[in-house]
């Protein structure tokens, strides 16, 4: 499983989080430790002051602890609809990770080989991600918040 951060300026850091089949994913705890503390608490404050934690409502997310969490270290989170993978930007991250995967020629075979494709991926997406933004900068506001 990975991990990433993205807002209209920037990414954070692509985080593989180790585990397979069954016991892939993350923990409470390991949500708080892994992505928390080492990623999102240093990204937040490089943001800015009104920085907003979007994430979805898998269990992890929503675990007491990680509420708790949340609170000690001031981070606001945006309310999030339920079964709405639809509207997370994230999302697009994954997709055009996944087309780039389509295009490789040579298959991976090797788990290192994996997280330095998904690495070139990722610098392919910023550039896509900048033209993106560049496009909706142009668009006339819809009046949408």
């Amino acid at each position: 499983m990975m991990w990433a951060g993205i807002s209209l300026e920037d990414k954070t850091q692509l985080v593989f989080v180790p585990g397979v089949g069954r016991r892939a994913g993350l923990t409470a705890d390991g949500y708080i430790t892994n992505i928390f503390l080492e990623h999102v608490v240093p990204y937040a404050g490089f943001v800015d002051e009104d920085f907003i934690l979007m994430h979805d409502n898998a269990r992890c997310h929503t675990a007491r602890v990680t509420q708790q969490f949340l609170r000690e270290v001031d981070l606001r989170t945006m309310d999030w609809p339920a079964l709405s993978p639809d509207i997370n930007p994230v999302e697009h991250l994954w997709d055009e990770l996944n087309k780039g995967y389509e295009q490789e020629i040579q298959p991976i075979r090797a788990f290192s080989r994996i997280e330095s494709s998904f690495v070139r991926g990722v610098g392919r997406y910023s550039s896509r991600q900048r033209q993106i933004m560049n496009k909706v900068d142009e668009e006339p506001n819809t009046g949408c918040n």
